[in-house]
């Protein structure tokens, strides 16, 4: 197994702002789970695609579906403590809509033979859902007609709950999937062996069949967060937030494993294209025959700090990487001892960081523009240092000097 171990200086104060925001969400979530008196089990169940029946009891709803694939709205969806919900869909697929104005809070059971997907605008907070099939939580909307075709699905809506796990989800042939616009948040443990466990955070989220890749992708997005944690354990793992951030916090039990099959690498995925990553537990990525699997940590700010990476890769990129002298010089010497294979480090060109520059003088007016000191900089002023700043003088006089050499013509130098 690679192991390389990450531990940079940490800045007073900065663990406590990545810990509160989870528990900021955490608290809304289950506010609003329990602001109304829901009732213990789903009700006003129908069938609107596909053919079955459902019956109810005092204890438990169990639905029988006789198509292979089917659409139920709801009027709400809850299972109290002690409760539970069964699917019989073969090996088929379920798509519940809640359309009341509740979240939905699973306390007890969630079973399934097949694939459930579960759609409330209003969020979530889950309880112990297990699944043969796939398992879908979203807080976006998805059509009827592309769901019951079985092609690739968009998620998109104004729904602006928030999606938790505070207990066990499973999928013992397939994913798990959460999507919220807002918030994904996991304070349990999520176990896919088969399939991939993907928390998505954006305003349209594309769902796409994949036997080797990842399958979730957000193509517009909405500002949200997706924080981890607790533990994930599947053949590949992805978080994505686009503009928003990804946490990896620490917690007693707190890490994402990938472990690959057959079919697919061992690969883990931190993405936030246009927002922050940073990670604060263990990483780990291996294939099916036991060799060293990825890490892709891709962000525009990337912040690793007290983090475990497992691995035979580890792909760091961002403009911005904040990991110290210290983490560089611990990672330098495992990557020596081939403790790691590859640590590749990917930062903006120069053609990229000009572009950043023009764009910049375009919109302030001045030179403070630099793509490599102006970015990074500011940030860590120790960085402007050296051709940076001189850079930066070297523009600011150069009007200057071709007024100087317009009026003199240009500087004569002694033989």
């Amino acid at each position: 197994m690679q192991r390389i171990t990450l531990q940079p200086r940490q800045k007073r104060g900065s663990s406590a702002s990545y810990t509160l925001r989870p528990l900021v969400a955490l608290v809304a979530a289950l506010a609003a789970a329990g602001a109304n008196a829901a009732p213990p089990l789903p009700a006003g169940g129908n069938f609107v695609a596909g053919s079955g029946a459902i019956s109810s009891g005092a204890q438990s709803v169990t639905v029988n579906q006789t198509s292979s694939r089917g659409v139920i709205d709801w009027n709400s969806f809850n299972i109290d403590s002690g409760k539970s919900v069964s699917f019989n869909n073969g090996s088929g697929a379920t798509l519940n809509r809640v359309t009341g104005g509740d979240p939905s809070s699973i306390l007890g059971k969630l079973n399934a033979t097949g694939s459930v997907y579960l759609i409330n605008p209003q969020g979530r907070a889950s309880g112990v859902v297990a699944t043969g099939g796939r398992f879908v939580a979203s807080t976006l909307n998805v059509d009827n007609d592309a769901f019951m075709a079985g092609g690739p699905l968009t998620f998109t809506g104004d729904g602006t709950g928030t999606v938790v796990n505070l207990s066990k989800i499973g999928s013992s042939g397939s994913d798990v999937i959460l999507v919220s616009r807002r918030t994904v948040l996991n304070q349990g443990s999520i176990d896919a062996p088969n399939g991939t466990a993907e928390l998505a955070a954006g305003a349209q989220v594309l769902l796409q069949d994949s036997s080797s890749g990842q399958q979730v992708f957000v193509q517009t997005s909405s500002h949200g967060n997706v924080t981890n944690s607790g533990a994930i354990s599947a053949a590949q793992a992805s978080l994505q937030a686009a503009d928003g951030n990804v946490y990896a916090l620490a917690g007693n039990t707190s890490a994402i494993r990938a472990t690959g099959t057959v079919m697919r690498d061992g690969h883990v995925w931190l993405v936030a294209d246009n927002g922050g990553v940073r990670v604060r537990n263990t990483l780990a990525a291996n294939n099916a025959d036991g060799s060293g699997g990825t890490v892709e940590t891709r962000a525009k700010q990337l912040d690793i700090t007290d983090a475990t990476v497992n691995a035979g890769t580890w792909t760091l990129g961002a403009p911005s990487v904040n990991m110290g002298s210290a983490t560089r010089r611990h990672a330098r010497a495992q990557l020596e001892q081939r403790h790691i294979r590859r640590c590749r480090i990917h930062r903006r060109s120069d053609d990229e960081r000009q572009r950043i520059a023009d764009a910049r003088r375009d919109a302030h007016g001045d030179d403070r523009a630099d793509g490599h000191a102006g970015e990074r900089g500011r940030r860590q002023p120790h960085l402007a240092r050296g051709f940076g700043r001189h850079r930066q003088r070297r523009q600011r006089a150069q009007p200057r000097r071709d007024r100087l050499v317009a009026e003199h013509g240009p500087r004569q130098r002694a033989v």
